[in-house]
């Protein structure tokens, strides 16, 4: 006890404190730093040698080969060294087996008398510190092994343990450099008590390693590898195999006491990003600036007179009592409100919430003035949140109509694709319709060449109705091919594209696509290879119904005879309610039937000019916000509703471990940002890597300008100052009503963070336009509605 006694006092005097579940009393032995320490001894801890006192016996020539190497590295220091080795010698010889499963009593005790003579003075060595260390590391197919030497006062170098590790079987299919590289990655991490922070000499016998540890650019394990190994100082030396015993013989015999636990290769990253105003609020600071700040030392002033909202809590700061449900709120002065705003906002704990919600949780601790417009400018103005989130509102525009003028005039054409492969090889379906008649053809395809689309169009409507004026497509390779546009120019059409990634552009084929899928699920069998034998037959009762827009069929707006239907035939024609022949000549029922035609065709087009009148009228209700980008701005655009190509994936996952294991729903809903170069009330065209690229105002999102701009009140005037009571914040929510006055129209006002029964009445001079046009839609939709 007074040896204890006295230790303690002696830790007590340096000012050590001991953990508790690290201490052991009344021990006779302890063990520190690969050291055994016992009264009036120094011994080697016996897990450095642990690999060398449990290996097995070998099994075959080259595994007692390797052991006879490592042993003759140190033969000096064992006398009568050949006559210990002399029956493990005579084992190697040429007219014996090359494997055997047990050795004889003499080999099997010259065995353990070598290991014993191994890890025992004088091979065996203490470590000394300030000597510097020799790392030998081999690796082969079943396991890996090191050996710890270190140099003596004499000059040479002694072994100070031997660690050996076997291989799992996922790291049995490395190859070779990667299990020479393992070994020397695993042996580095073991060992780091004696190497770390000292320089060391790393040998093996394989020189690819002196490149591989040094390279540069390298990729997948190796980069982790070498970037964990950047804490350490070494050089790498290459040293032959046959002078490479020692390692190569703990590599190779198998043993019982090897390391079991898996290489813990991961790099560890502490990763600091500081930005100006992110520094925690202190309170000795926030009552410093209360102290300066003009708009907090006059509330201070109006503490204690009659209705005043501000008090002095028992921490000495400003607080303000909420008018809404009478919570103390901490007056924030000028300077820090910009702090304040971002330490709500940014941070991981944070979590970029949105608008209302930051708000909301701000207001119950903070006040000051206008703090509900800065809470929205801070998140208007967050570049992360306007990439992440993607465009809010996805009708920015109102809808562009571009109608045909007559039948046969204005194709358009897509591909529905790819479905399951029939017995005829087809996998793709062309679809063609007419956009004034909505005459449409569907022709099954085995692929979706350019040359193939063309002959397609060709065969199927050019040489049956004849080439038309305009063609409308999407961006498909197909139709994007020079080939295609050769076609088209050879034929007297313009061919127009859709924006990228825009399909309502051409949305009279995207609902034909829609209504052939949904007819032929009806029909196909369970292993959907028939499809292709039901295409032309719905097609074709397509052509003979009768379509919503035009009120009439497809056939009837190009046919001068319809044809009968099929399943109900004996049509009852116009002219069946007479049995005497029809008296006109031919000329006369030309014209008949052309005047009939025409009058079908003016009923078409008064009815499709309705039709899209009415879709363009419910279009454009949904509106809510027209962006204004012009051209410099920035802007980010919607990522494409599609998963990542295998090129996207390996250019984002640069640097990254599992480079296959991006998720779409994790990475931004958008790309950029990206230069506006010119803009349109309905496209954005934008430079994208060096290609200039035209996409829908629908898929834009302006890039905010930052958060440096998120504080909308401004520092105090001294005219701002000397007003009897402070500001309150009122930010407009929404406009709930409206009524008539002498002076004009005043609308009833809904306030950002107020109840229903604060609402107030302001003339409309006063109010943001846009909230007047929504109040206007929305009381239009609702009358609409009702009627």
């Amino acid at each position: 006890m007074a040896h204890v006694r006295e230790v303690l006092r002696l830790l007590h005097t340096a000012g050590v404190s001991l953990k508790l579940a690290k201490c052991a009393f009344f021990d006779t032995s302890v063990t520190y730093l690969g050291h055994v320490i016992r009264p009036g001894r120094l011994e080697v801890e016996r897990r450095n040698v642990i690999a060398i006192e449990r290996a097995r016996a070998p099994t075959n020539q080259t595994e007692l080969r390797s052991f006879l190497g490592m042993c003759n590295v140190y033969r000096r220091f064992v006398q009568g060294f050949a006559k210990i080795a002399t029956p493990l010698n005579k084992k190697t010889g040429k007219n014996q087996p090359y494997e055997f499963e047990i050795l004889t009593d003499a080999e099997y005790a010259a065995f353990e008398e070598l290991k014993r003579r191994l890890v025992s003075p004088p091979i065996l060595a203490l470590p000394r510190y300030g000597r510097k260390y020799t790392l030998d590391t081999d690796a082969c197919g079943h396991q890996v092994g090191c050996a710890l030497l270190q140099e003596q006062p004499d000059g040479g170098t002694r072994p100070i343990g031997y660690w050996s590790r076997a291989l799992t079987d996922a790291e049995r299919n490395y190859t070779t450099t990667e299990k020479e590289c393992l070994a020397v990655v695993w042996s580095i991490l073991t060992l780091r008590p004696y190497l770390y922070g000292s320089a060391f000499n790393l040998r093996t016998d394989h020189e690819a390693l002196r490149w591989v540890l040094n390279l540069a650019d390298s990729s997948g394990r190796l980069a982790r590898w070498r970037l964990r190994l950047a804490e350490y100082d070494y050089e790498v030396q290459y040293r032959p195999g046959v002078k490479h015993q020692l390692a190569d013989g703990v590599s190779r015999l198998r043993t019982d006491g090897g390391d079991t636990e898996p290489v813990d290769d991961e790099v560890p990253c502490f990763a600091v990003q500081y930005e100006e105003g992110s520094e925690a609020l202190l309170d000795n600071e926030f009552l410093r600036e209360q102290a300066e700040d003009a708009f907090c030392r006059f509330a201070a002033e109006t503490v204690g007179t009659p209705n005043s909202k501000f008090d002095i809590d028992r921490y000495g700061f400003l607080v303000r009592t909420s008018p809404l449900d009478g919570t103390l709120q901490r007056v924030v002065p000028t300077r820090l409100r910009p702090r304040v705003l971002y330490l709500a906002h940014h941070p991981r704990l944070a979590g970029h919430s949105g608008a209302t919600r930051m708000y909301y949780t701000l207001r119950r601790e903070y006040y000051w003035p206008h703090m509900a417009s800065d809470a929205l400018s801070t998140v208007r103005n967050c570049t992360s949140c306007a990439a992440t989130r993607g465009t809010l509102v996805k009708n920015q525009k109102d809808l562009k109509l571009f109608p045909a003028a007559g039948p046969l005039e204005f194709v358009a054409m897509d591909l529905l694709g790819p479905l399951p492969k029939t017995a005829h090889g087809n996998q793709h379906v062309l679809v063609i319709t007419d956009r004034f008649s909505k005459l449409t053809r569907s022709i099954p395809l085995r692929t979706t060449t350019a040359s193939v689309v063309a002959n397609a169009f060709l065969d199927n409507w050019v040489y049956v109705y004849g080439a038309p004026r305009y063609v409308l497509t999407d961006n498909g390779p197909q139709f994007a091919a020079k080939f295609f546009d050769a076609v088209c120019a050879l034929l007297g059409v313009r061919h127009y594209l859709t924006t990228a990634y825009h399909p309502q552009s051409n949305g009279q084929t995207e609902r034909f696509n829609r209504t052939l899928v949904q007819r032929l699920r009806h029909y196909v069998e369970e292993h959907q290879r028939d499809w292709d034998d039901y295409v032309q037959p719905l097609t074709f009762a397509y052509n003979t119904q009768v379509h919503r827009s035009t009120e009439t069929t497809p056939f009837d707006l190009v046919l001068t005879r319809p044809p009968s239907g099929l399943i109900l035939p004996g049509t009852v024609p116009q002219d069946a309610g007479t049995h005497r022949e029809d008296p006109r000549t031919p000329v006369q029922y030309k014209r008949a039937t052309l005047r009939k035609l025409r009058d079908a065709l003016d009923r078409a087009r008064t009815k499709l000019s309705a039709s899209q009148k009415r879709y363009k009228d419910d279009f454009d209700k949904k509106v809510r916000f027209r962006p204004v980008v012009v051209a410099g701005d920035f802007v980010y655009v919607d990522r494409p509703p599609r998963p990542l190509t295998s090129v996207e994936r390996r250019t984002r996952a640069q640097g990254t471990t599992g480079t296959d294991e991006l998720s779409v729903k994790l990475l931004p809903k958008t790309e950029g940002p990206f230069r506006v170069r010119s803009a349109t009330d309905t496209t954005v065209l934008i430079e994208q890597d060096g290609v200039e690229n035209r996409v829908s105002i629908d898929r834009v999102t302006k890039m905010p300008r930052g958060p440096g701009d998120t504080v909308a009140s401004a520092i105090p005037s001294a005219s701002d100052a000397q007003t009897t009571t402070p500001r309150a914040e009122y930010v407009v929510d929404r406009i709930v009503g409206h009524r008539m006055t002498r002076g004009g129209i005043e609308y009833k006002v809904r306030w950002y963070g107020y109840a229903a029964s604060d609402d107030t009445y302001e003339p409309s001079e006063g109010l943001p336009q846009p909230f007047i046009d929504r109040y206007w839609r929305t009381r239009q939709e609702r009358t609409s509605a009702l009627a």
